[in-house]
């Protein structure tokens, strides 16, 4: 390996100082787009910073632009009975809720009795479910021979059924079919028509009748088809339990 070349000492003239003095000069252009490379990529990171900041602002306006973010105030409930929750529009005060009767759904149970849940029902016919608050009526169709167990799962497989079928063993050895409305209160009660033949049909009979919520804000009597009151204090939401 050669030894490096210096140029010194000719004339008094040191070459090395200026032959860097001249590389200096040459790479002060290249120095100069390194500087302002790292000045834009520190703009860079400040602007995107800032769009953050700008984005996450943007979103907190978005949020002052609904009505429930000016409701500042909050709601409680002195009653395990009675939960409350605010919204939009809550106005001060103080309310006493009084709850009389809750919303229930109705529940109808087979008058026949069965063994077990395998014996056969109907061999024909249909189960007809209809409304009361006037939809369609809903129609269980009995192709063949068909088991308790089997019934239930069929009302259960149509979603416009009014009411969930269940079989009870209501004591040792002793199943009924049960069938409880989807939604509580009095408009979402539904009548049973059983004209299904070639077997013991269960002969549905109300156990328990639809009913609403019943109960007094301030003296004053308000009903419900629901556990779930919205309309009755201003910004506030009752859960009767």
């Amino acid at each position: 390996m050669g030894s490096p070349i210096t140029f010194s000492g000719f004339n008094s003239i040191d070459f090395n100082q200026i032959l860097n003095a001249v590389m200096q000069q040459e790479r002060a252009p290249l120095t100069r787009l390194e500087t302002q490379k790292k000045t834009l990529e520190t703009q860079n990171t400040a602007f995107a910073t800032l769009a953050g900041k700008l984005s996450s602002l943007e979103s907190s306006i978005e949020n002052l632009a609904e009505d429930e973010s000016l409701a500042l105030l909050t709601a409680s409930s002195s009653d395990p009975g009675v939960g409350v929750s605010a919204t939009g529009g809550t106005v001060t005060g103080t309310y006493d809720v009084l709850v009389r009767r809750l919303a229930v759904a109705q529940v109808s149970s087979s008058v026949t009795t069965y063994a077990a849940p395998t014996d056969v029902v109907a061999t024909g016919g249909k189960l007809t479910l209809t409304p009361s608050n006037g939809d369609p009526a809903v129609d269980i169709d009995i192709t063949g021979s068909t088991t308790l167990a089997q019934l239930a799962t069929a009302i259960n497989a149509n979603d416009a059924s009014p009411a969930a079928a269940a079989v009870v063993q209501t004591s040792p050895g002793v199943y009924r079919l049960v069938l409880t409305g989807k939604e509580t209160g009095t408009t979402n009660a539904f009548t049973v028509t059983d004209t299904m033949t070639g077997g013991t049909g269960p002969g549905l009979a109300t156990s328990r009748p639809a009913d609403d919520a019943l109960i007094e804000v301030n003296s004053l009597t308000v009903t419900s088809a629901s556990n779930t009151v919205s309309d009755v204090i201003p910004g506030a939401t009752l859960s009767l339990v």
